[in-house]
Order: structure tokens, then sequence, then C-alpha cells
């Protein structure tokens, strides 16, 4: 029996099975893979060979245990195919920072124009302890929401404190017991 692993969270809890057999117009909707009787999303269907052969890929379902699991493909209610992967756990997140910009141009590259600025962060197991510091004065996060599950990427909207005259300051990020490299962010107006 062959035995792959698989990551039980985050960027790599998903699964890419070549299966065989399969009807030319068959799609993702057609075809439905479970882990241990949990339905996993199909995420990718690749061009059908004409000899049936194609490549599925699926998200694992969330809360799979680290385990040797049953992995079931069915097609139209119908079993068609059948193997044991191993879950494995996932690797504790490490947070990272992906952007800053400003709250309006998102194509200012750490140049802040209007007051505000979007921090996009990935890895954020608790959005809520995020802390962030411009020179080290406290910036309170107006708004997040996580805009991909599988990566814990959140995005922020903070406002640049009061009173901060333009130039160049430096922004510190601390999140899940990590503190992130700092990155330089320019104020073109002042607060």
């Amino acid at each position: 029996m062959d035995r792959y692993p698989f990551r039980t969270a985050g960027r790599f809890a998903v699964a890419s099975f070549w299966i065989s057999g399969v009807p030319s117009g068959a799609d993702l909707n057609d075809l439905i893979g479970f882990f241990d009787g949990r339905r996993a999303q199909g995420c990718y269907l690749s061009p059908i060979t004409p000899d049936g052969g194609c490549q599925m890929n699926v998200l694992l379902p969330p809360g799979l245990t680290p385990k040797l699991a049953r992995v079931t493909l069915v097609y139209h209610g119908r079993l068609v195919g059948e193997k044991f992967v191993d879950i494995l756990p996932a690797p504790p997140p490490v947070p990272k920072l992906l952007s800053v910009t400003d709250g309006v141009d998102l194509l200012s590259d750490a140049r802040i124009h209007c007051g505000r600025m979007k921090v996009d962060l990935e890895g954020i197991q608790t959005p809520l302890d995020v802390t962030f510091e411009i020179d080290g004065a406290d910036c309170e996060p107006e708004f997040y929401e996580c805009t991909d599950r599988l990566t814990d990427r959140y995005y922020y909207t903070i406002a640049v404190p009061a009173g901060l005259s333009t130039g160049k300051y430096k922004l510190d990020i601390r999140a899940s017991g990590f503190e992130l490299p700092a990155t330089e962010l320019e104020v073109v107006s002042g607060a």
C-alpha cells in the first residue's frame, strides 16, 4: 500500500492525486473526495487525457487530526478509488509581513498619503494579538479581515498616529510571540 504525507492545516493542507478512468466530460462537481468520510473541497481538475487520466487537487477538510486516513473518490455517488495517506501535524505558522500600503492607494509601496495604511500579514493565528508601532508609538488597528483562511492571511487598516509629520519612520509588528523584521514607511502628508 502506498502512503503519502499531507499536512492538517495551513499552506500545505492540500492533496494532489493522479486518477484514471475518468469520463471525458467529468468536472469538479462530479468527482468528490473524502478523508475518513469527511468531504474534501476539490480545487483543481486537470484536462482529462484520452485514456481518462487526470490530476485532482483537493483542500483537506478542516479539523483533521494526524493519523493514517482513508481517502475515497466518488463519481456520481459511486466509489471509484481508495488510498491511505498519512496526515501529519501542521507546523506552527510563522507570521510574515506581505505588504504595507497607503490606506487608499494600494499601489503606493510603504508610502502613506491619506493618514491610514493597509498592512497585509500571513500566518496569523490570533488576529487580536497583533500589535503595531510607528517609531515606538502604538497604533491600534481600526479594522481587520481574514482574506485567506488557508494561510491565515489578514488585512489590517491602521491610522497613522495623530500629529505625525511627514518623513520616514520605522514600523514594528509583533504577532503570535514573533517580532517581525522592522519595515520602513514614509508618511508623505501630515496626519
